[in-house]
Formats: C-alpha cells, structure tokens, sequence
C-alpha cells in the first residue's frame, strides 16, 4: 500500500499529471507523506477489525468502553521500552544529515558520488533491516521460553544470513560498478568517484552483518536504553572521523567513507562489552 501510494502521487505530485500541480521535489515529500499516512490508516483500521471481530460477544462490550481510554498500566511499560528505540533512529538519520553536510563541503561532484553510493546502501539496508529485526524477535522469544542455550547458535545463523543477503544484494559494487554509477550519471568525474568509494564501502557493508545482529540483539533481549547510548556514542565518534577527514585530512571522497569502518567497528564493540558476561540472556521485562 505504502510503495503503490508513493508510486502513483509521484508520478501526478512531482510531474504535474491528472491535473495536480509540477511540484518537482516537494511534491515527492508530499507524496510519501501522504502514502504513510494512508498505510497508517490501513493498519489501524486492520487491527481494529480483526481485533473486534475474534472477541466473543461479551469481550465485545468491554472492547467498546475500553479500545479508547488510556491505560497507565500498559502505556507507561510500552512507552520506556520503545522510547529509547525512537530515539536511536533518529540518531542514526542525523548521522546521515551530518554527514552529508560535511562532504557537500567537498565539493558538486563528491556530494553527487556519495548520494550514489547512499542509494546502494539503502538497498543493502534491506538485508540489515528485516534481519535485525527477526533478530530482536527470536532473542525475545527464546528468553522469555527459557531456551537461552539456543541464543547464540541462533545469532551466528542470522549473522551468517544476513551477510549472505548483504553479499547479493551489493554484488554489483564489485562485479559491475561502471554499470551502476552510469544509471545515475553520464559524469566521467562522478562516476570514478562513485566506483572508488564503493569498493571502500563494501567490505564495511559485510562487517555490518555481524554488528548489526549483535545491537539488534541488545534491543532484543529489552535493554534498548542501552542500545540507543551505543548508537549514539558509536554516531559520535563516527562524525568525529568524518569531519576529520573532510576538514583536517582533506582526503579524497572514497577514502572519507573509510569512516563507516569506525562506525560499524564501535558499534560492535559497544554491543560485545554489553553481551560479554552473559546476563542479558536471563532479562525480565
């Protein structure tokens, strides 16, 4: 719903179609906020049937009086554990923003390079995202059964899935990356600096498939305050790198994103000292 909503309203909001306004860039913001608002609508209404009609009929009188009311006992729990998850994706888009506002810095053909090779992580996220989050799905539920002998056999198999989904969705930053750069520019410049930087980024993409699994698992196991101070602090250090890289080093493009090395570097290490002696694996939430 959300994909085919962004579709369609940008083709009218961004070109001008069907007798909406040319908005150009603004009308694709306008148009994927309006598709998250339709799915947001569709969830709610989905789980508001489906939760109405599976209730007995007497369920149902005490499913009227209370879908609407506020209740502490169960708001308060929610809110302290997702909060600080809310919290760390904002951190990690302001990394981003950060970033990027170094290497514009750099210069027109390096900020165009590096939104390039941006695309090509987005698609690699596809592997780290769904990942980590069957990640905190199974840490959860294996603690909360009691089976923590499986918990570390079951994260190497998802780290060990996860580098395997990374390695074919990214294959092309190594197998043909003069083909890829040409999709988004016919830029000689651009396109030598976007095939530098990848060969920089994809080893660090690969890496990211063991420390992503590993803050995931954090998170999973509900110590998500301290998954969101291991972002935060890793994001800190990260930025402290790039701007010395941009702005005190002065190197090149490709080499800049050698900083995603100090990301996923901390990020592990952050996640290890908290795994190291075990007892997360005996939380209670």
């Amino acid at each position: 719903i959300t994909s085919g909503f962004t579709i369609l309203l940008d083709y009218l909001l961004i070109f001008g179609h069907g007798g909406f306004p040319a908005l150009g860039v603004e009308g694709a913001a306008i148009a994927t906020m309006c598709a998250e608002g339709v799915a947001m609508l569709f969830i709610a209404l989905y789980s508001f049937r489906h939760a109405y009609a599976s209730a007995e009929q007497d369920d149902r009188k005490l499913f009227n009086r209370k879908v609407f009311q506020w209740s502490r006992a169960h708001t308060l729990p929610l809110t302290k554990l997702g909060f600080p998850i809310s919290l760390q994706l904002l951190a990690s888009l302001g990394i981003w923003i950060v970033f990027y506002g170094f290497i514009e810095d750099m210069g027109e053909q390096d900020l165009q390079s590096a939104f390039i090779v941006r695309n090509m992580y987005m698609l690699c996220y596809v592997s780290v995202g769904g990942i980590s989050t069957a990640t905190k799905t199974y840490v959860s539920a294996l603690i909360a059964e009691g089976r923590q002998s499986e918990l570390l056999r079951t994260m190497f198999r998802l780290m060990a899935l996860n580098f395997l989904g990374i390695a074919l969705l990214s294959h092309g930053l190594w197998c043909y990356p003069e083909w890829i750069a040409g999709q988004f520019t016919q830029d000689p410049g651009v396109v030598q600096r976007t095939i530098d930087s990848m060969l920089v980024v994809l080893p660090a993409m690969l890496g990211f498939s063991v420390t992503g699994v590993m803050l995931a698992t954090v998170e999973g196991c509900g110590a998500t305050m301290r998954g969101f101070v291991i972002e935060a602090t890793t994001g800190l250090l990260y930025i402290i790198a790039a701007w010395w890289m941009v702005h005190r080093a002065h190197w090149p493009i490709h080499w800049v994103w050698a900083s995603d090395y100090v990301y996923f570097f901390f990020l592990g290490f952050f996640s290890l000292l908290f795994l190291f002696n075990g007892r997360w694996k005996y939380r209670q939430i």
